[in-house]
């Protein structure tokens, strides 16, 4: 039974699994610290690791970490990684591996067309056309906003939104300062991301799939149309599936 230990760094956190014949078996979450990356290993054991991050610099440090467990086979998701599909986008080094590996895990299900949104620190909507990494769009996360506005103003307090309530942000208007900014915010954000969604669809002649994950997706799963298919993990899987490839 291959035992692979899967690592996606964002920019906030950095979630890790245990996959075990395909199938997640074990998960982790840490703020970063490198130290929890060799416990990870020392706990499950894998045959190997994969490893998705937007931070650069933190690739070395992680994969030391885990040799000093030894793991010997580790893998470093990057824009010259065996990917399901071709790059079609002008400067592919620039590609956070992260969508990469999450178009890994809609292509890996035999898909050649969709729309791919990852609802996380920053929100990507990016596009599969034809087996072919079409790029896509950006814009800040729902906290990112948040904070943005409170940063760049003298009197706007920094609000949270209460995940509780799935997204279902009030009716204009706010009746104080903080209720108007989670109405303005989650507004925008939700609106803003359902819309980048419509102008990706409106390239296909016939309508593919949208495919949602990232630790906000719950909060938008209902303003996107058609209904998108919820797949929590896609990130983790395109690791998976990344190691796999790499290893046979």
């Amino acid at each position: 039974m291959r035992k692979v230990l899967v690592i996606d760094r964002g920019n906030d956190s950095v979630k890790g699994a245990l996959f075990e014949s395909g199938r997640i078996t074990a998960r982790w979450n840490t703020e970063g610290a490198v130290e929890e990356i060799a416990a990870w290993a020392a706990e499950s054991k894998p045959d190997g690791a994969a490893v998705s991050s937007v931070v650069g610099e933190w690739n070395n440090l992680c994969e030391s970490a885990r040799r000093g467990e030894g793991v010997g086979r580790i893998v470093i998701a990057g824009h010259d990684s065996p990917w399901p599909f071709t790059l079609d986008i002008d400067s592919p080094g620039t590609a956070g591996p992260d969508r990469l590996c999450a178009a890994a895990a809609v292509a890996d299900r035999g898909v050649n067309d969709a729309v791919i949104v990852d609802a996380g620190t920053a929100v990507t909507v990016d596009i599969l056309s034809g087996g072919t990494f079409a790029g896509g769009a950006i814009m800040p996360g729902l906290g990112m906003m948040l904070r943005s506005l409170s940063d760049g103003t003298s009197a706007l307090p920094l609000v949270r939104i209460d995940t509780d309530g799935m997204g279902k942000g009030g009716i204009p208007p706010g009746r104080d300062t903080e209720s108007a900014i989670r109405t303005g915010v989650l507004g925008a954000w939700r609106g803003g991301a359902a819309n980048l969604v419509r102008l990706s669809l409106e390239r296909f002649e016939n309508l593919p799939p949208v495919f949602l994950t990232g630790g906000d997706a719950g909060l938008i799963v209902d303003t996107i149309s058609p209904a998108p298919r919820l797949y929590p993990d896609l990130v983790l899987q395109g690791l998976n599936y990344l190691y796999n490839r790499e290893f046979g």
